[in-house]
């Protein structure tokens, strides 16, 4: 009688152990699939990143290599106020300039903001900011 049973289980162990190697195989293979999918996304995710960058840059160098006064006058423009706050009688035309920014239409800002890209190479840091902003 045990011998019986010791012939019969083994042969209903080698089928359920033969079912389970073959689907650890295939979950194996799936992941390894989807691995490669995933790794193929991120590759080309990274192309298109370094052709962009890379385009955006060389604008940015470009920008950058031309010596011009528009630069340094931009450049006054920019610091002279946080210069101003530290002079008190002048600390209230500060104020009163900032507020009067205020009353300036939203396209001129945008100009003034798309000049100072241009002139400063920030190309590359306002397609990041964009392309986070509206990832879903």
């Amino acid at each position: 009688m045990w011998s019986f049973i010791a012939g019969i289980i083994p042969a209903l162990i080698k089928p359920i152990g033969n079912i389970l190697k073959e689907r650890s195989a295939r979950k194996t293979i799936t992941n390894i699939h989807n691995n490669r999918i995933e790794e193929a996304k991120v590759l080309a995710k990274i192309e298109r990143i370094k052709s962009g960058d890379i385009s955006s840059t060389e604008l940015d160098a470009i920008s950058l290599r031309k010596d011009s006064w528009k630069d340094e006058i931009l450049l006054i423009i920019a610091v002279l106020p946080l210069v101003m706050v530290f002079f008190p009688q002048s600390v209230y035309l500060v104020s009163e300039g900032f507020d009067s920014l205020e009353l300036v239409p939203d396209w001129y800002m945008y100009i003034i903001l798309g000049l100072y890209i241009d002139t400063f190479g920030f190309r590359r840091m306002i397609r990041e900011f964009f392309s986070n902003k509206f990832r879903p």
